[in-house]
C-alpha cells in the first residue's frame, strides 16, 4: 500500500456469518454482559464454568484451591511466591522435574536450596537441626507417589517431624496419587494424614485415569510379586479394555491407560514366569452393568450392531474368564490377552 509492505492484523468476512441473525444477538449478548473489552485468552474465554468447578473441588478437598491448567504451572506460580529470600528449600532427589525446573527462580530470589537422598528421614532431620537458626523456613519438597521409584513418600513420618520442628513445612506433588488413593480420590498424601495448616498439596485430575487404570494396576502387580515369588506360585489377572486394543474416540487417556495396562501384563509375566507366576489380561467389551442400562434404545443398538453375538456381555461372563486365568486349567497360559467382546474385536 502506497510502497509499502504491511501486516493486516484485521478480520474479514467468512461465507457471510457475521449476518447471520444468531450470531448478531450472541454479540449483542456478550457486550452486554462483558462490555466492549474483555480478555480473549484463550483460556480466560473457555472457563465459563471456572467458579463452579473451584467450589466443587474445595468441597473435594475441604480446602481453598488454586486452579491452573496444569501442575507445572501450578509450581512455577506457587513455589516462587511462597518459598521466600530467607527461606530453605530441601528438594528429594526423586522429586518431580516440574518443581526442580523452578530452582532458578528460587535461586534469583536468593532463596536458599539442596538436596537430600530419597526419602532419608534421618538426613532431612539433620539438615533441619543445621540449618534452623539460619532460615524463617525450611521447605521439604517431595511427591506424594514417585513416578520413577513406584514408592510412596514418608508421609506420617515427615508429619511427626513437622510437630517436633515448627519451621519445617511440607510441599507434595500428589498427581500420581491422585483418584486411586485417598477419601474420594483425593491421593496418597491425604490417605496418610489430614491437610496440615503448614502444607502446600498440588495434584493434577488429568493424570487421575492413568492413575487409577495404570499407575495403581503396577503398583498390585509389583508388590504381588514380591510375595508370590517367595511361594514360587501365583495368578494374576488385569482387567483391561478392548479400547486399550482398539482407541476410541474421546477416551485417548483412558485407552492410552488400558492399552498400558495390556503391554505391563506382558512385561510382568516375561519378568515372573521363572518364578512360576503367570500373569494375564482381559479386555472386556460392552458390558451390561448400571452405567449401560442408562442408555436410550437406540444408542445400544448402535453398539450392538458391532458385536457380532448381538448383545451385551455380563459381568458374569467376565468373571468365570478370570476365574479361569486364575485356576489351574490355565497353568500353561502367561502373557496372555483374553477377549470378552462377544467377538467384537477378532483381530
Amino acid at each position: 500500500i502506497k510502497g509499502q509492505q504491511l501486516i493486516n492484523f484485521g478480520s474479514c468476512s467468512y461465507l457471510g456469518l457475521e449476518m447471520d441473525e444468531r450470531l448478531k444477538e450472541g454479540a449483542i449478548e456478550a457486550i452486554r454482559k462483558y462490555g466492549t473489552q474483555f480478555s480473549s485468552s484463550r483460556s480466560y474465554v473457555s472457563c465459563t464454568n471456572y467458579k463452579e468447578f473451584q467450589d466443587l473441588m474445595e468441597q473435594l478437598f475441604g480446602a481453598p484451591i488454586l486452579l491452573t491448567t496444569n501442575t507445572g504451572s501450578a509450581h512455577q506460580v506457587v513455589m516462587p511466591i511462597v518459598m521466600e529470600s530467607d527461606d530453605c528449600v530441601i528438594f528429594d532427589h526423586q522429586a518431580h522435574y516440574s518443581m526442580k525446573d523452578i530452582e532458578s527462580k528460587l535461586i534469583a530470589n536468593k532463596t536458599h536450596i539442596t538436596v537430600l537422598r530419597h526419602s532419608r528421614m534421618d538426613e532431612l532431620e539433620e539438615k533441619i537441626i543445621e540449618l534452623r537458626n539460619k532460615y524463617k523456613r525450611i521447605w521439604y519438597v517431595v511427591d506424594g507417589v514417585y513416578s520413577m521409584y513406584g514408592d510412596f513418600a514418608p508421609i506420617k513420618d515427615i508429619m511427626q517431624l513437622m510437630e517436633k520442628h515448627k519451621q519445617l513445612h511440607l510441599y507434595s506433588d500428589d498427581a500420581h496419587g491422585m483418584s486411586w488413593l485417598g477419601k474420594h480420590g483425593t491421593g496418597y498424601t491425604l490417605s496418610q494424614t489430614a491437610l496440615h495448616p503448614r502444607m502446600i498439596l498440588t495434584t493434577s485430575l488429568a493424570k487421575s485415569v492413568i492413575n487409577a487404570n495404570l499407575t495403581s494396576t503396577f503398583i498390585g502387580c509389583r508388590e504381588a510379586m514380591k510375595v508370590m515369588r517367595k511361594k514360587k506360585f501365583g495368578s494374576i489377572v488385569n482387567i483391561s479394555s478392548i479400547v486399550g486394543e482398539t482407541g476410541n474416540g474421546g477416551q485417548t487417556n483412558y485407552a492410552a491407560s488400558k492399552g498400558g495396562v495390556i503391554a505391563m501384563t506382558k512385561s510382568f509375566a516375561i519378568e515372573s514366569a521363572s518364578s512360576g507366576i503367570r500373569y494375564n489380561s482381559i479386555t472386556p467389551g460392552f458390558i451390561a452393568t448400571e452405567m449401560t442400562d442408562i442408555l436410550s434404545d437406540e444408542v445400544k443398538g448402535s453398539f450392538t450392531s458391532k458385536i457380532p453375538m448381538g448383545r451385551f456381555g455380563h459381568a458374569k461372563e467376565v468373571a468365570e474368564a478370570t476365574a479361569f486365568l486364575l485356576s489351574d486349567h490355565s497353568s500353561y497360559i502367561t502373557g496372555e490377552t483374553l477377549k470378552v467382546n462377544g467377538g467384537m474385536n477378532m483381530a
